[in-house]
């Protein structure tokens, strides 16, 4: 049992909470040595919960909250997926607030997904999402990218969707998720505004799903989740995402 938890408190929370997020908070509070408060651990079984009434937690893939956790190994663990924790490139504890996640330095920090390769989901039936706290708009940094070949990506200032044709998309900070569920269009919903693109989608082979770069560009955005996997509700999806984090921020301490 991790420190500062006492066991009237465990009984209680086992009592009453999902079992994908106890087994997650167990995970977190295990890296972190450290309890988490009663109040982030709230807030991610709210949303483990209303992911599953909503039926969205079975089209998730990979699900990772970069937010509430007290350590680096913590923050970078999965709630969903098939692999335990992001593939880490120079990131370093400093660079991690528990409300605001994760902030890149432009020059050579990312993420990537490992064994979750890019084509684990159907060519015309998945999803992206994150949240950026803060955009940085100077210079065509990416939220997200592909190595080799483009057929995913996110700068500030356009997008792709499982095709190498880019478009002029102007983003903000917030939510940000990529929806497609057939071959000829993808959706793009961000500031609340979900803008439909006609885009034929194409195979890619080899890919490695990069967060804060693509290609050779690295990010300096900040942002605390990152999620894929097949299509979902855009609305009902980033609604349940923004009550989590909001929950979390103002939960830590």
């Amino acid at each position: 049992m991790p420190r500062g938890t006492s066991r009237a408190d465990e009984m209680r929370l086992q009592g009453r909470m999902d079992p994908d997020a106890l087994l997650y908070i167990a995970k977190i509070e295990r890296a972190d040595n450290a309890a988490l408060e009663s109040g982030v651990k709230e807030a991610i079984n709210n949303f483990v919960v209303a992911c599953k009434d909503t039926k969205i937690w079975e089209k998730l893939g990979l699900v990772n909250i970069m937010a509430g956790a007290r350590s680096f190994t913590g923050a970078i663990t999965c709630l969903k997926g098939p692999i335990n924790t992001l593939t880490n490139a120079n990131f370093t504890l400093n660079d991690y607030s528990r409300k605001n996640g994760f902030t890149g330095d432009g020059v050579n920090k990312d993420f990537t997904t490992g064994t979750y390769w890019y084509n684990a989901e159907p060519l015309n039936d998945y999803h992206i999402a994150v949240n950026i706290v803060t955009l940085d708009t100077v210079n065509p940094h990416p939220v997200w990218g592909q190595g080799g070949t483009t057929y995913d990506q996110l700068t500030y200032n356009n997008i792709r969707s499982r095709s190498t044709t880019a478009f002029s998309t102007a983003i903000s900070a917030g939510i940000a998720i990529l929806y497609r569920d057939n071959s000829s269009t993808f959706d793009f919903r961000n500031n609340k505004t979900t803008t439909t693109r006609t885009s034929t989608s194409q195979v890619a082979s080899g890919q490695t799903f990069r967060i804060f770069r693509s290609g050779g560009s690295f990010a300096t955005h900040t942002m605390n989740f990152f999620s894929s996997g097949r299509a979902v509700p855009l609305v009902t999806y980033e609604n349940l995402i923004t009550t989590l984090l909001t929950d979390i921020g103002r939960a830590v301490n």
